[in-house]
């Protein structure tokens, strides 16, 4: 956990250990994935240069997922801080620009959620006086009517709500998939290769595929590689 009371936004990392993501999630080869992104999420936040929570399970406090994820946003506030921008480690696509956007949006008075497609979000921001930790324990965490259900909120209380693009997060093998399938480029070599060894029927040690699949060793990259 890292804040100064300088800043007036902070980052809330909501994420679980590397052991804690693969119990949840059944997906059994992911210890080395999720320790990777873990520490890539944390890197993102740095380069930002705002203050930031990070909260694995041994931190959280509640029952349920709603609990626990409003009593880390209900700490960030007690802390000082009137805007939060919430994010949790399952975004391989999420870089230090979306965060950087999204205290813009705070800056000028709105709200802000990166929308996954999964009907959840990547990313939610808002300020304190926005933030209800009784009405955010309701909403139907983990479920596709989330967005929706906080969206509305906002809209009720009259505030503007900035969506960012949709983005891919980790939930299952199936996401895996989706996210090789749609973003094979734009991930760096080493998560490639993490990702990609999730799903892999034989066991293949991963810096064996990292080194596969670098741009210089991969054909299909030759062929879609963009303008530089």
């Amino acid at each position: 956990m890292f804040h100064t009371s300088e800043q007036k936004t902070a980052i809330l990392v909501f994420a679980h250990s590397a052991k804690e993501e693969i119990r949840r999630k059944g997906i059994s080869k992911g210890l080395d994935l999720f320790s990777e992104l873990n520490a890539r999420i944390l890197a993102e936040v740095k380069k930002t240069e705002l203050p930031y929570f990070h909260l694995s399970e041994e931190l959280q406090t509640g029952q349920t997922f709603g609990q626990r994820f409003a009593n880390a946003i209900a700490l960030v506030f007690a802390n000082g801080f009137e805007r939060v921008i919430a994010i949790g480690n399952d975004s391989p696509q999420l870089k230090s620009r979306h965060l950087l956007v999204a205290e813009d949006c705070l800056n000028q008075g709105k709200s802000v959620v990166g929308p996954s497609l999964d009907g959840g979000f990547y990313l939610l921001g808002l300020k304190k006086e926005h933030f209800d930790k009784a009405i955010f324990t309701q909403f139907s965490w983990q479920k596709t009517s989330l967005l929706r259900e906080i969206t509305s909120y906002l809209n009720q209380l009259g505030v503007f709500t900035e969506k960012l693009n949709y983005l891919i997060d980790i939930d299952s093998a199936h996401d895996i998939k989706l996210l090789l399938k749609t973003t094979f480029v734009s991930i760096h070599y080493k998560l490639r290769g993490l990702l990609a060894s999730v799903l892999s029927p034989i066991r293949i040690d991963a810096q064996q595929l990292c080194n596969l699949l670098r741009p210089n060793h991969c054909r299909l990259c030759d062929l879609v590689r963009g303008s530089p």
